[in-house]
């Protein structure tokens, strides 16, 4: 099974984020998407207009594993997941 990783802080949601989360879902079999929280968001100068629960709700809607994390950078995130294929939008 090929896994992709993909992050971002996904606020507000619009047809651009769902065309890169579908490019991502095709390069593999399982797309695993860590969303920002809101404070990790606010580290990197956003103010989200969505929580964050609402945020990963939505993304969950083409991804197949979803959850937020509280770095600025998602590093952790990718060292735990161990993606064979990581997509940047």
């Amino acid at each position: 099974m090929k896994t992709v990783f993909i992050n971002g802080v996904f606020d507000l949601f619009h047809p651009g984020h769902v065309a890169v989360l579908r490019f991502a879902k095709a390069q593999g079999d399982m797309l695993t998407v860590g969303v920002n929280s809101d404070s990790s968001a606010r580290e990197l100068g956003k103010n989200p207009v969505m929580t964050e629960g609402e945020r990963a709700i939505m993304v969950l809607t083409i991804a197949d594993a979803v959850f937020t994390f509280d770095e600025k950078l998602p590093y952790e995130s990718i060292v735990n997941v161990r993606p064979d294929v990581l997509v940047v939008g």
